[in-house]
């Protein structure tokens, strides 16, 4: 997606109509596991108590998707962003997410 469903700043993510649809049809779909944004330019937790931390495992189906804000391109980075990708392995119903933080770049040459 495009706008988070839960981003950093409210203003930054879906209106509350849209966020609410979405939910709903997430219910039909339990092994639904992440639900990817950009928008922000950064990277944003919402479920954990480290929100700039690695995303917490799953087992599926679960209640709701787990909801990331990975948009590390594109623009200057937010304040608080940094340079990242993920990797996702999936091992049966257990899925698991690495956050690899990108080495920073040298700008004195």
């Amino acid at each position: 997606m495009h706008r988070p469903i839960k981003g950093y700043k409210d203003e930054d993510q879906l209106c509350a109509s849209n966020v609410a649809d979405l939910k709903e049809l997430f219910k039909k779909y339990p092994n639904l596991s992440y639900v990817l944004a950009g928008h922000q330019h950064m990277y944003f937790n919402p479920q954990g108590p480290d929100e700039f931390g690695p995303p917490p495992e799953r087992t599926d189906p679960g209640k709701h998707p787990n909801y990331l804000v990975s948009g590390g391109a594109g623009a200057p980075l937010k304040k608080k962003g940094f340079y990242h990708y993920l990797i996702f392995t999936v091992d049966g119903n257990k899925v698991s997410v690495q956050l690899i933080r990108a080495a920073e770049k040298d700008e004195s040459n």
